[in-house]
C-alpha cells in the first residue's frame, strides 16, 4: 500500500471544505507548523502551514 502526500491550499470561500478542515485541525496535532506574517503598505497578512499525517477520510470535493 502507496501513501501518496496531499498539498491543498485553502480559503474561507469553500465552507464546507474549511469546516472539515477545522475539525482535522481541532482534533489532530500537526506533524509540522510554520506561520508567517508579512506587512506590506498597510496590510497585514499571516499566513499558517500545518503539516498533518494520515487523514483518512479526507476527501477536497
Amino acid at each position: 500500500m502507496s501513501v501518496k502526500p496531499l498539498l491543498y491550499y485553502l480559503l474561507d470561500n469553500q465552507p464546507k471544505l474549511h469546516r472539515h478542515i477545522q475539525h482535522i485541525a481541532a482534533t489532530r496535532k500537526p506533524i509540522f507548523c510554520i506561520i508567517e506574517t508579512e506587512k506590506t503598505r498597510d496590510k497585514l497578512t499571516t499566513r499558517t502551514l500545518e503539516v498533518f499525517h494520515n487523514i483518512n477520510g479526507f476527501n477536497p470535493e
